[in-house]
C-alpha cells in the first residue's frame, strides 16, 4: 500500500452547502466517496475527512463537548478509502478492522476517538459521549460494549467508534 492512501485532504470544504444526504452517500461504492461529497473538520488540526450530512451533527455534538470539558473532540479517524481499509484489515485483524468494503467508515459515518484513557469505557469522555451522542444523531452501538448481555468480555469491543445515525 502506497502511504498517500493514508494521507488526509486538507483542502476540502467544512459545511455541507450542495445538502448532500445519508441516502445519497449510502449509493455510493465504499471507500470510494467522491471528494465533493467530504467535508474536513473545522476544529480538527488534521483536518479529518467526513460525509458531509454527518459533519453538521458532529459540529454540534463537538460544540457541547466543548462547553463540557472545555477542549474540543478528539478525532482519531473518520473517512476510510478503501485501500486504507484494505491496509487495517490486514494489519489489525476481523477483530478490530471490518471486512473492506463493509466498513461505516467507508462511507464518512463512522468515527473513531483516541484509545486513551478519557476516551475508554472508564473514561469521563467515553461515558459523556455515550450518554450524549443521541442527541445528536451518533450512537455507540450495543455490540460494541465491553460486556455482553450475559457478563462476558465482548472480544470486539471499541469504546472509540460512533456512527452517525441522522439524515
Amino acid at each position: 500500500m502506497k502511504a498517500s492512501a493514508l494521507k488526509r485532504s486538507t483542502n476540502a470544504k467544512t459545511s455541507n452547502t450542495s445538502k448532500i444526504t445519508r441516502a445519497t452517500v449510502m449509493k455510493q461504492a465504499n471507500g470510494k466517496l467522491p471528494a465533493s461529497m467530504l467535508l474536513a473538520l473545522h476544529w480538527d488540526k488534521e483536518k479529518t475527512l467526513i460525509a458531509a450530512p454527518a459533519a453538521a451533527d458532529l459540529a454540534r455534538l463537538n460544540a457541547a463537548f466543548k462547553k463540557k470539558f472545555g477542549k474540543n473532540l478528539d478525532i482519531d479517524l473518520a473517512y476510510r478509502t478503501l485501500d486504507t481499509q484494505k491496509f487495517l484489515y490486514q494489519e489489525l485483524g476481523h477483530y478490530i478492522a471490518a471486512k473492506p468494503g463493509t466498513s461505516n467508515h467507508g462511507w464518512g459515518l463512522a468515527i473513531d476517538v483516541p484509545e486513551t484513557y478519557n476516551y475508554s469505557f472508564k473514561g469521563k469522555y467515553y461515558k459523556w459521549l455515550k450518554a450524549n451522542s443521541k442527541k445528536y444523531n451518533w450512537t455507540h452501538r450495543k455490540n460494541l460494549e465491553e460486556f455482553r448481555a450475559n457478563g462476558s468480555r465482548n472480544p470486539y469491543a471499541e469504546a472509540w467508534h460512533f456512527e452517525y445515525v441522522g439524515k
